[in-house]
């Protein structure tokens, strides 16, 4: 087990910048010819999502596994996942919402866009309806503050539920986000960071092969996803395992030093929230203007994924960090010294 605070692992940070561009290269890709061979890979990009609930089952995990089960703690773990979240979000998600109601019937939910929670109705958003799977994990997870077994208890009951639901029918409206099987994902984070915490020293014995088996076996589901734009809940939950070893893998050296990042990737991931929340808005104004020039796609492609890349940075640096900044200043103020 570790011991004293659990580090924070830099390259968990590292891999959240990654899946943000691989979304950024997927929505740019998707406004190509689908068919042409040179976006066969960029299209693969929507796999950033499955790496996203991969990393967010870890990292709520490995952050709170040390916390205590009492109602300070709890109230502590709400504080920092609400202001984590919503800040940030719903200047853009509200600003959306009522940019399509003005030129029109509303297709999205009020309450959805405003909360994150399950609707009959998507956000306005349209990345955003990760964020509606993010907020009922982080709902689950209040079952740690109880007792770990409650917490497992929750999560596997969960799973068993989105597994028949999954073979028996399909569901609809606003029990499609609870019953998706997409959620068994958090779970897998949550069983690594579990794995991490507990065995981390039997498995810092092998963390080479854990490595090189994550590597092999994400770039062979990589082979074999090329093509298919959704892929198959089987095939992409073998590809979120593939992410669990590269996760552990790239920790165990990390928590032994033997990995330096990159100040610019440390920065990118960082502000890959801010980076997905504003993405799909300045590629889809940018393809617009540019199509009206009718400028070449490898032009808008280009200029769709660096304007997402600047305007990302940019509202990370204007308004997501000022938040956190704010939040943690709320925090050492409201938090007791012993």
């Amino acid at each position: 087990m570790i011991k004293a605070n659990n580090p924070k692992i830099l390259s968990l940070q590292v891999f959240r910048g990654l899946a943000a561009l691989a979304v950024i290269f997927f929505h740019c890709a998707q406004r190509g010819d689908i068919q042409s061979p040179l976006l066969q890979i960029p299209l693969l990009g929507y796999l950033g999502v499955d790496f996203f609930f991969v990393l967010s089952g870890f990292i709520i995990m490995y952050a709170h596994l040390k916390d205590p089960h009492t109602f300070a703690a709890t109230k502590k773990y709400i504080l920092k996942r609400v202001t984590r979240i919503y800040p940030a979000y719903l200047p853009i998600g509200l600003a959306v919402y009522f940019l399509a109601a003005s030129s029109g019937p509303a297709h999205a939910s009020f309450l959805s866009t405003l909360f994150l929670i399950p609707a009959n109705k998507p956000v306005a958003l349209p990345q955003a309806w990760t964020l509606v799977h993010e907020m009922m994990f982080y709902c689950i997870f209040l079952l740690f503050f109880i007792s770990w077994r409650f917490l497992l208890s929750g999560l596997l009951v969960w799973a068993a539920v989105i597994c028949i639901s999954t073979f028996s029918y399909r569901p609809m409206g606003w029990l499609l986000p609870p019953l998706s099987w997409i959620n068994l994902e958090f779970m897998l984070g949550v069983g690594a960071a579990g794995l991490f915490h507990f065995y981390h020293q039997q498995l810092a014995f092998h963390k080479g092969k854990i490595t090189i088996l994550g590597m092999f076996t994400f770039m062979i589901l990589l082979s074999v996803l090329v093509g298919r734009t959704n892929g198959v809940i089987a095939l992409r939950l073998m590809f979120a395992c593939s992410l669990v070893f590269l996760i552990i893998g790239f920790a165990l050296y990390e928590y032994d030093g033997k990995i330096h990042w990159p100040k610019p990737l440390l920065l990118i991931g960082n502000a890959s929230y801010s980076l997905y929340l504003i993405h799909f808005s300045v590629i889809a104004i940018t393809f617009k203007i540019l199509s009206h020039y009718q400028a070449r796609f490898a032009t808008m492609f280009i200029s769709g994924f660096a304007l997402s890349l600047v305007v990302g940075l940019l509202y990370y640096f204007t308004v997501e960090r000022p938040f956190i900044y704010l939040a943690q200043k709320y925090f050492k103020r409201n938090t007791p010294c012993h």
